[in-house]
């Protein structure tokens, strides 16, 4: 009987314990939005990643300088919703950043041989982070690309679509995801977003590091011809050391 005893007393504290740290007992609100970047003339930074609060999460950035090309996130505080194409691949398509704000990060997603290993945003191993929300919208580039079509991409028409992909990979190895479309010509539908959308994350707990999918219906033998981008801020969670 007192084994019994001490072994239902193992599996309650065992649970007391998960639902305490499911629920955030103890952890601290931490949100980024990038309003302490400060940019020169050119209104963004696309060549070195971006470290919150001391690197309790770091914003992955790989920089190649032969090309003038980068992977991961590159940093902005420009607008333009006008000019197409790559030389404008920094803008947000709307007025700024989330809820009023300058700054936000454009993320690019490397479909050929990425040399981030998945990890785009990875969290100090020092924290447990259970995941809240982030906002996210199209990037002018992209947007007027899906809008009017170019020489590489069509212009969206029926049954197409253009969806993002969220990624967190936990603790215990395993795997969550949460899907938004960015872009859904489906079913009668002709939707390209265009203003800032909060994504729910709360299902995604003990979250080590955090990966972005991008995809698209207008693909070919060479993958996808949709401009692999799109605009992230105000990412909330909440963590504590251990």
């Amino acid at each position: 009987m007192r084994r019994l005893f001490f072994l239902l007393s193992i599996v309650i504290c065992s649970a007391v314990s998960a639902c305490s740290f499911l629920e955030n007992k103890d952890f601290v609100a931490a949100e980024v939005t990038f309003e302490d970047i400060s940019f020169d003339t050119t209104g963004f930074i696309s060549s070195v990643p971006y470290s919150f609060e001391g690197g309790i999460a770091v914003f992955a950035n790989n920089f190649q300088s032969e090309y003038g090309s980068y992977e991961g996130f590159a940093f902005s505080c420009l607008n333009d919703t006008e000019t197409p194409g790559i030389v404008n691949q920094f803008s947000v398509y709307g007025n700024g950043g989330c809820d009023g704000s300058s700054n936000f990060a454009v993320y690019y997603y490397n479909t050929f041989e990425s040399q981030l290993e998945g990890r785009k945003i990875i969290f100090s191993d020092d924290i447990r982070v259970n995941l809240e929300s982030v906002c996210v919208t199209n990037s002018t580039y992209v947007a007027l690309d899906m809008l009017n079509g170019s020489d590489f991409s069509k212009k969206f028409g029926p049954g197409d679509w253009f969806l993002l992909t969220v990624k967190a990979v936990c603790a215990d190895g395993s795997e969550k995801s949460v899907e938004y479309y960015l872009a859904d010509f489906r079913d009668g539908k002709s939707y390209v977003c265009n203003s800032w959308t909060e994504i729910d994350l709360s299902s995604m707990t003990d979250v080590l590091y955090m990966d972005f999918v991008l995809t698209s219906s207008d693909s070919g033998e060479y993958g996808m011809n949709t401009p692999a981008y799109f605009c992230l801020d105000n990412l909330k969670f909440r963590y504590r050391k251990y």
